[in-house]
């Protein structure tokens, strides 16, 4: 059975490895999609094996693992792309979860350059 998986992830998360969710990633039977903020340090453009997709939401990194947050608890940093991401997300379940789903053609401000804001640990 093929379970659709979700995954996000930033560029920039100081605690969790990019590339090791992007290993995780790409050992889900498709269809997978990696929603991505900001981009790889060595700028190469990541390719899933299993199949599954990569979005870039946009190439501002976000500096924390918050992304599927409007913001960050501990640092109160905004997420500002997190409705373009709920987005992404949304699209990809009704892909794959329900054929009556239409998106919304919504202007989303631009999301980027994330300010980095450390006021306490992520």
């Amino acid at each position: 059975m093929h379970v659709p998986t979700f995954v996000a992830l930033s560029y920039g998360d100081r605690r969790i490895s990019p590339a090791a969710a992007l290993e995780f990633a790409d050992n889900i039977p498709t269809p997978v999609l990696v929603a991505t903020f900001g981009k790889p340090q060595d700028q190469s453009v990541p390719v899933l094996a299993n199949g599954g997709k990569l979005w870039p939401v946009t190439d501002a990194s976000l500096p924390h693992s918050y992304v599927v947050r409007r913001a960050n608890p501990y640092n109160g940093q905004e997420n500002p792309c997190f409705d373009r991401l709920a987005t992404v997300l949304a699209e990809f379940l009704a892909q794959h979860l329900s054929s009556e789903f239409q998106p919304v053609d919504v202007a989303y401000p631009d999301c980027g350059p994330i300010p980095e804001v450390f006021q306490g640990s992520d």
